[in-house]
């Protein structure tokens, strides 16, 4: 056991007087600051309150956040129904049309059920009938729809007529709802009508297709027949370009409307006694298992006194001696007729600079046998009858030309 010297027992001593004396200096020094705390936190709080009417009095005179009240005009003003659209001039005159088609079905209609009072249609049914009774008048519409020589309208033109009436009723600013809405049970009638009716359209079309395209060659009666009532001929700016559409499907073997609108006046040239027609190129063709290119193949249409005003050769003459300056510079080959040529029979050009629109091309051998009373036909059978009777007047299939 070690002895603790009174050296070592003074110095513990004197340890533990300093020791002391420092923790009630911390002591001391804590509760200093403790006590300028709470005094801190009391001026504060004394400040605040002081401050706090201030701040409200700031609130008070600041810039309010939301404007006056809404009065009763200004509120009518900003609810106004927008102003109704600008439509062209196109869908006004369909508008038009579909309105006086539905109306006078319903006059008619009314007409003949004079006896039957529930089957008269209201007459303003578009204005104020309810969706289920609007729903049930327009599957009658549709069903019942004719065109001026009482045959049924195609489903593109039930559907556009139906388009027109709703906005009609709805520039009404009373018929705001939709009538192909499918989600809308009010016209559940009206669909189901429109998807019977348009599938049956549908099935005659094509069987209408089929019967046109079981007759294919144009017959030599039938021909004489175009040319007998004017629908082919020399005396009008129409009857001309329409031989000479006639002639050049038959006699240079073009088929449907896209090998005539393909047609340029560059390639018809005038040497001497003939004109000579460069074809288009063919598309290649299969053989032995290879792509075969065919090359242009070049025609040469020469003068037929037999045939006097039916000639090919003279009727692409007057054809281009009847074209404007401009029309030659676009090199394009149908233009559209002056229609106006009667008031001035002097004019020297029978036609504008505008070329005819496809869609009427597509239809110009069809529109000419229902315009003579004829059993429809298509342009392609100008050239299955140039092909199947070998008739092409003067024509000498020579050298296939070479490539531009």
């Amino acid at each position: 056991m070690s002895l603790i010297t009174p050296y070592i027992a003074n110095s513990l001593l004197k340890q533990i007087d300093q020791s002391t004396s420092t923790s009630e200096e911390i002591g001391s020094e804590l509760g200093s600051e403790a006590k300028a705390d709470g005094k801190d936190s009391q001026a504060e709080q004394e400040d605040g309150d002081l401050e706090c009417p201030a701040k409200r009095q700031k609130l008070i005179s600041a810039p309010r956040r939301f404007p006056e009240p809404t009065s009763d005009e200004q509120l009518a003003e900003a609810s106004r129904p927008p102003p109704l659209v600008e439509h062209s001039k196109n869908t006004r005159k369909c508008d038009k049309w579909a309105m006086s088609t539905f109306r006078e079905w319903m006059s008619q209609r009314n007409e003949r059920c004079k006896d039957r009072p529930d089957e008269l249609c209201p007459e303003d049914i578009l204005e104020t009938g309810e969706p289920e009774t609007l729903s049930k008048w327009l599957s009658l519409f549709i069903i019942e729809a004719r065109k001026q020589d009482g045959r049924k309208y195609p489903s593109s033109s039930l559907h556009s007529i139906l388009s027109a009436l709703q906005r009609i009723m709805r520039r009404s600013n009373t018929r705001q709802f939709n009538i192909f809405e499918l989600q809308d049970a009010r016209f559940q009638q009206l669909h189901r009508t429109m998807a019977n009716v348009f599938e049956a359209l549908q099935k005659e079309d094509h069987s209408s297709l089929r019967e046109i395209r079981s007759i294919k060659v144009i017959t030599s009666e039938e021909e004489a027949l175009l040319w007998q009532r004017g629908i082919l001929g020399d005396t009008s700016p129409v009857s001309l370009v329409r031989s000479v559409f006639f002639l050049n499907g038959k006699n240079f073997f073009l088929g449907g409307g896209k090998e005539h609108r393909d047609l340029r006046l560059s390639q018809f040239t005038r040497k001497g006694d003939h004109w000579e027609f460069i074809a288009n190129r063919s598309k290649n063709v299969r053989l032995g298992g290879a792509n075969v290119r065919q090359e242009n193949r070049v025609f040469r249409q020469y003068p037929s006194p037999a045939a006097g005003r039916t000639c090919h050769f003279y009727l692409l003459d007057l054809y281009f001696s009847k074209l404007p300056p401009s029309a030659k510079q676009k090199d394009v080959f149908y233009y559209t007729p002056v229609h106006h040529l009667s008031t001035n029979p002097n004019q020297p050009w029978w036609y504008t600079d505008h070329p005819i629109g496809w869609n009427r091309l597509d239809r110009f051998v069809k529109d000419m046998f229902q315009e003579a009373g004829i059993a429809p036909k298509t342009n392609h059978c100008l050239k299955l009858t140039g092909l199947s009777q070998n008739l092409v007047s003067k024509v000498v299939n020579v050298t296939p030309g070479t490539e531009d």
